[in-house]
């Protein structure tokens, strides 16, 4: 009779062949795993702002993942197979919104969507840079674009150091009239900025342009200032300052030069392209020099005379050391006053109180000297006077005493942190403070200006 049962061989085959199909399904199994995706947060921009997408693929993936455009007028993604694609092509008031999608290698196929508002901003033109001649008639005019969007604001400002001297005479208008100054020469960078409503707590869309304001200066008419009689105080020359009119500082040519002309001896003229420069070398008599201006606003020349005495003898220049003394000790009732020696015979030196209430000078006619009978909250002031008794030349120098018994205290927002919420773009700093008369705030550190997520570390300082 046959046997319909396989045999002992045959069925260890079977089952051998049975658990390798199974181990091999799980094998298979466990490869094809589900993925995910992250397209980002929401988002509200300015239209004149980077517009990048800002995905994450963290998985392995079948297929993508992908971006998608799938809302709002067509734009332009750069690459749509990055994590970060930049968009362009899209304009201020719309709505864009894009997917990521990828396959999966389990054949799933997540997804997700990301929505960009973009708020509107009038891109600014400042318009064309000026170069030009003092002018204060109001013929000089600047030029830029008005806001083009409901609730938008315009101004103008300096960028930096005003070197023109520019005065703009309406700020808060797009076509303003300036005046440059004669007495002002060089360039200043004026700013047109446009900003926008609110569109979320403490968030405006801006935008701004700059030109460039040249002022050539010169005053007119010339003149070289008026003449001069020297001291007799000196020994050996003497020297002084000339004082002509502003002739700008050589841009397109506007310059003035100093010149010897006539007198005893060469003198030296320190900065002779200057307006107010120092001479020196001057020895007794006459001199003469001339101040030359040249160029397109103004041209012309002046003298001016200057007249150096015989000498009779130098006088010690009077100093003090610690000529602002400060206390904080109300109970503090005197102090030194220490001032230079005289230098040359026939000089003495004398301390007097000009101000304040009546103090003692314990010995007003030696240079160091104690002063008593101070008292609190009092400002005082004494002057420290070398005389020579055969020339009768002096030089004086003055010293302030005063008091500062309130002490100076300060607290900013009771000494907790302050963390801001998402979004915003300025926060109060509530402080306050006792005695004092400037408070300065600065910057300890933080990132750079518009970094998303900011820690600032704030210092605030009370001065006398």
């Amino acid at each position: 009779m046959n046997n319909f049962y396989p045999s002992n061989k045959t069925s260890l085959s079977c089952i051998y062949t049975f658990v390798l199909l199974v181990l091999l399904f799980s094998a298979n199994s466990l490869n094809a795993q589900s993925c995910t995706i992250n397209a980002g947060i929401d988002q509200t921009i300015c239209s004149n702002d980077l517009f990048q997408l800002n995905g994450n693929s963290p998985d392995t993936y079948a297929e993508g993942p992908t971006w998608a455009q799938i809302g709002g007028p067509s734009v332009v993604i750069s690459d749509p197979t990055i994590d970060n694609p930049i968009i362009t092509g899209f304009s201020g008031g719309n709505t864009y919104v894009f997917q990521l999608s990828a396959v999966c290698p389990n054949g799933d196929t997540p997804s997700q969507t990301v929505t960009f508002t973009v708020e509107p901003i009038t891109v600014a033109d400042a318009g064309l840079d000026v170069a030009s001649c003092p002018d204060s008639s109001g013929s000089l005019v600047i030029n830029a674009n008005v806001p083009g969007n409901p609730g938008e604001i315009g101004v103008w400002s300096v960028n930096g150091s005003n070197d023109a001297g520019v005065v703009i005479n309406q700020p808060n208008s797009a076509t303003s009239t300036i005046t440059l100054p004669e007495s002002s020469a060089g360039t200043t960078t004026l700013r047109w900025t446009i900003t926008g409503p609110e569109y979320a707590s403490g968030r405006f869309c801006e935008s701004f342009d700059e030109i460039t304001v040249t002022n050539y200066g010169g005053e007119a008419p010339v003149d070289a200032g008026g003449d001069q009689t020297l001291s007799n105080c000196y020994t050996i020359s003497q020297n002084t300052n000339l004082n002509g009119s502003f002739a700008g500082n050589n841009i397109n040519g506007q310059l003035g030069t100093w010149t010897f002309v006539s007198g005893p001896s060469n003198p030296n003229i320190v900065s002779p392209n200057s307006s107010n420069t120092s001479v020196n070398s001057l020895v007794e008599g006459v001199y003469v020099f001339r101040w030359d201006v040249v160029g397109p606003c103004v041209s012309g020349s002046d003298t001016v005379t200057v007249t150096v005495p015989p000498a009779t003898q130098d006088v010690t220049q009077a100093s003090i050391s610690d000529d602002n003394q400060r206390f904080c000790d109300p109970s503090i009732t005197e102090t030194t006053l220490v001032g230079n020696s005289p230098d040359f015979t026939n000089e003495t030196v004398l301390w007097e109180q000009i101000s304040g209430p009546a103090a003692t000078i314990v010995d007003p006619t030696s240079a160091t000297t104690q002063v008593t009978g101070l008292s609190s909250p009092s400002a005082y002031q004494f002057r420290y006077t070398i005389t020579n008794s055969v020339t009768l030349c002096t030089s004086t120098d003055i010293v302030n005493v005063r008091y500062n018994v309130n002490p100076i205290s300060i607290s900013a927002n009771s000494g907790n942190d302050i963390i801001g919420d998402c979004g915003d773009t300025s926060i109060s700093v509530p402080y306050t403070s006792t005695s004092g008369n400037r408070t300065e705030y600065s910057i300890v550190s933080g990132p750079a200006f518009r970094v998303n997520i900011s820690y600032y570390l704030y210092k605030l300082r009370k001065r006398k």
